[in-house]
């Protein structure tokens, strides 16, 4: 039994363990696995990973209908939409919406999906129709609706028939339509209850298309479908179809699709990390694009359209238009600033898919509680924990130190503690001649002479000169002691002197200052059933920990098969992204750190233009060099583009009380 399949280049490999986790549009999403050493793998080979909550081991197609008919098995059965519309599940997620009259889902042959022997079926829809259509058909294989009665299912195999005993199941609610053949035995359950079994060992292994919601005799569907999956060679237990019909069903099943970055050979096993799709957006350069009078919605496709080999989807217009739009950089830049214009968010998919949609967040009935289903760990920081230290490029300091090296007469090559601009060496009080006495290699921060030094001790005298960034820091002691400190590196030439400093870095700081809330939930199983973005409830009594938080990203282990799910408040913070990044940063190996050390979460840099009054006046509080930073009365919100209007504001603590709730305008 399979929870987890691993592709690589459309073939299904083994493997031993595998750690993934997704942060949607803040970031790459990671995939770390760990393969037998005979699997042939290499960098920049396609990489799948199917998971779900029940068996994967056999499925040749699964379709969620999340806004797409593309198959999620990863053996690429993609459908091809006729007239096709989205509605709602009853999961938080979309479904497949049907007119009855054209709409129909088409599926090219594959050996993949020839049901010559054993196969099973697994049908979720709705309908209020009592006219005749079909859910799923390729003939001698049909599987219809109303056909004898209104509200009744009935299953075809060339001459062999099965019709539901009950009918009435056209009441408008989600019901699970069943077909499995065991040996010759075909059993239809509706409901994950039985309705009529038949024997029969037709061949279904036609050569010609499937097609979904219409068969030429029984026409067309009118309802939805929100997920078809189609087993070939076996059938699942009757555990597993319970939990299909019982649990949540998951949105997503290839949880990931990417290119494989790196590699490390071990003798009994391949470890490898790989990057999702989306790293496509952040490699991708665009030059001086010009748009004028285009939607963002426009831009963002004709840019992926003509950069990537990804499709788009994109969904209720912004309504903006833009007079003059001019794209230039990175493409993952260029979305991100069109999405920030029109409250958008974007993320790539698994099936190689971009949706541009409008910003928004799936308030889900799940509930968490600790010590019932879950392990819940309360985080809180404040921003600071992020960002309390800025180093500013372009200015530096230099000092002058002298280093004392005992010898022990033995060794020649010896390291400084810094990065040596200019040195001057002496041995035993005797100045000795660069280049013939001894080499430096200033950015490995090492000496080395032609001879051994006579030993001694501290004989060896080195003065140097070095350099330091300019640096200005806000502290709060609490947050320091607590988390550390983080830095952010910024290019900011127009800083001349402490008062630029102490202004930028007040002014800097206070975008961040309101405290913020984050709860890591542990779970010792896999649930697919969430994604990033959702709203959820947690429950810790012993922590005081009862409310709505937002997924912020997910974890899931293999073979451990546990759940850790990131939440905290609605809103993303630019802070969050900063660290994101970092995060990728720490995990990079080499010359990032050849020359300096990464303070914890250190940023990126960022270059600033000099900070005018404009930006000044927003601040709200007085600035001294204490850089002390004090509460607003407002906050800026991410999902309204405005400041404090809806619900979705910062959990802070007000001015007025101490009860932690999300902060508004009142």
């Amino acid at each position: 039994m399979a929870r987890v399949k691993l592709f690589i280049n459309g073939t299904q490999k083994t493997v031993i363990h595998s750690k993934l986790e997704k942060q949607g549009e803040r970031s790459i999403d990671q995939l770390k696995a760990m393969l037998p050493a005979n699997v042939g793998v290499e960098v920049n080979d396609k990489v799948l990973l199917l998971q779900d909550f029940v068996d994967v081991y056999n499925l040749s197609s699964i379709y969620n209908f999340q806004n797409s008919v593309k198959d999620e098995s990863g053996n690429a059965n993609h459908g091809t939409a006729t007239d096709i519309s989205f509605g709602y599940d009853d999961w938080d997620g979309y479904s497949a919406t049907f007119n009855g009259t054209s709409s129909k889902v088409t599926i090219p042959d594959d050996n993949s999906i020839d049901l010559s022997a054993e196969f099973h079926i697994y049908i979720w829809a709705k309908w209020t129709s009592t006219s005749s259509g079909s859910l799923f058909s390729r003939s001698p294989l049909k599987i219809n609706v109303n056909a004898t009665t209104a509200g009744d299912v009935k299953v075809i195999l060339n001459t062999d028939t099965i019709t539901s005993s009950t009918a009435g199941y056209n009441d408008g609610n989600w019901h699970l339509v069943e077909i499995k053949r065991a040996g010759t035995l075909v059993t239809l359950s509706i409901d994950d209850v039985s309705k009529g079994t038949v024997t029969s060992n037709v061949d279904l292994s036609a050569s010609t298309s499937y097609e979904v919601g219409h068969e030429s005799s029984a026409g067309y569907f009118d309802g939805s479908i929100s997920r078809l999956r189609i087993y070939k060679g076996d059938t699942l237990s009757s555990e597993d179809s319970t939990k299909i019909f019982t649990k949540r069903n998951p949105r997503s099943t290839l949880k990931f699709g990417g290119y494989v970055t790196k590699i490390e050979n071990i003798l009994s096993q391949k470890d490898i990390v790989a990057l999702s799709f989306g790293k496509i957006l952040g490699e991708t350069e665009v030059r001086s694009t010009v748009y004028d009078n285009q939607t963002p919605e426009y831009i963002v496709n004709d840019l992926i359209s003509s950069n990537t080999d990804f499709s788009f989807t994109t969904g209720t217009p912004s309504g903006l238009t833009l007079t003059r739009y001019t794209a230039d950089g990175k493409l993952i830049d260029i979305i991100r600033d069109l999405a920030t214009y029109s409250n958008s968010t974007f993320f790539t998919t698994g099936s190689e898919e971009l949706f541009f949609v409008p910003k928004s967040y799936t308030d889900t009935s799940i509930v968490f509680t600790h010590g019932t289903d879950a392990k819940i760990n309360k985080s809180g920081f404040d921003d600071s924990e992020i960002v309390n230290d800025i180093t500013v490029l372009g200015e530096n300091k230099k000092y002058n130190t002298t280093e004392l090296i005992s010898s022990n007469g033995n060794d020649k090559v010896y390291t400084l503690e810094r990065n040596a601009n200019s040195t001057l060496v002496k041995v035993g009080g005797v100045e000795q001649t660069p280049d013939e006495a001894y080499t430096l290699d200033s950015l490995g921060r090492i000496i080395t002479f032609t001879t051994p030094p006579s030993a001694g001790t501290d004989n060896i005298s080195v003065e140097y000169e070095y350099e330091l960034p300019l640096y200005f820091r806000g502290q709060r002691a609490s947050s320091i002691e607590e988390f550390g400190v983080h830095a952010k590196r910024v290019n900011a030439p127009w800083i001349n002197n402490r008062t630029d400093g102490i202004r930028f870095i007040n002014a800097y700081l206070s975008r961040y200052k309101d405290i913020t809330e984050k709860i890591m939930i542990e779970l010792g199983y896999f649930f697919n059933a969430i994604e990033e973005g959702d709203v959820v409830n947690v429950i810790n009594s012993v922590k005081g920990i009862s409310g709505d938080f937002m997924v912020k990203s997910i974890q899931w282990m293999y073979p451990a098969m546990t759940t850790k799910i990131e939440v905290g408040e609605y809103y993303f913070g630019y802070f969050e992204s900063d660290k994101q990044i970092v995060q990728k940063l720490h995990d990079l190996e080499g010359a990032v750190t050849a020359n300096k050390t990464l303070i914890d979460f250190e940023s990126p840099e960022e270059t600033l233009p000099e900070i005018t009054d404009a930006i000044i006046q927003v601040i709200s509080q007085n600035f001294t060099e204490s850089l002390s930073i004090t509460q607003s009365d407002t906050i800026r919100e991410m999902q309204a583009g405005s400041y404090a209007v809806t619900k979705y504001g910062s959990r802070r603590l007000p001015l007025t009380t101490n009860d932690g709730s999300v902060y508004t305008s009142g």
